[in-house]
């Protein structure tokens, strides 16, 4: 087989500017609301709980959200589950559930309201999840569930709360780490839910050049 005309178009995809790859939102409950009045949610002594629903089948591959810490009150992993609604609450079960270790992204941002801690960006990649339509449940814990510290002025790793979704919220907390005493907190969480990011071109091109070229040697 002549493969010229597929190294020739290769070369050509190598001469062209490239984009940065990038996951697409697939579900988006706001960024935090800061200092104007802003709570945030404790992730070290609660498992912390905001509701998401989708309009259509869709695949879930990160999770992005934003937090406060003080005093190293990060544990260095994120405990999430996704779970079903059991009316108007997360249900018992989840559906996916795993210990992430998470990037984090200063943003600069000091909240003057919790201590002046610095704020960050949190984001970490799951097994691509696919759902169908429905309503479901985030859950977050600040590590493993043995990893429970009081949060307090010296030391703590906050959710914070949307400026996106108005007061008050569909927020839940189980203070006592998944016995399923869920307490309404009133306000909704600052997080995304992302999609794999596309497959470029590209890497299609060269996983058919390298197929060929095998195929042809054999």
């Amino acid at each position: 087989m002549n493969l010229q005309p597929l190294y020739t178009t290769f070369a050509l995809i190598l001469s062209l500017p490239t984009a940065a790859a990038h996951a697409d939102i697939v579900f988006d409950n706001g960024q935090p609301r800061g200092n104007i009045g802003g709570n945030a949610y404790a992730l070290t002594s609660s498992v912390q709980a905001d509701d998401f629903s989708l309009d259509a089948p869709q695949t879930i591959a990160a999770v992005r959200f934003w937090a406060l810490e003080r005093h190293f009150g990060f544990s260095g992993s994120v405990l999430w589950t996704i779970r079903a609604d059991d009316g108007g609450k997360p249900a018992a079960s989840s559906i996916a559930s795993d210990l992430a270790t998470p990037s984090r992204i200063a943003t600069g941002f000091l909240d003057e309201d919790h201590f002046a801690a610095p704020e960050s960006i949190v984001e970490f990649g799951i097994t691509p999840l696919t759902l169908p339509a429905g309503h479901y449940w985030l859950t977050l814990h600040n590590g493993p569930l043995t990893f429970d510290l009081q949060d307090n002025a010296q030391h703590f790793f906050l959710w914070e709360e949307s400026a996106a979704v108005p007061r008050p919220g569909n927020g839940f907390e189980d203070p006592t780490l998944f016995d399923d005493s869920w307490q309404i907190t009133g306000g909704e969480a600052a997080f995304q839910l992302l999609v794999p990011e596309p497959t470029t071109l590209l890497t299609t091109f060269l996983a058919l050049i390298i197929g060929l070229s095998r195929r042809r040697t054999s």
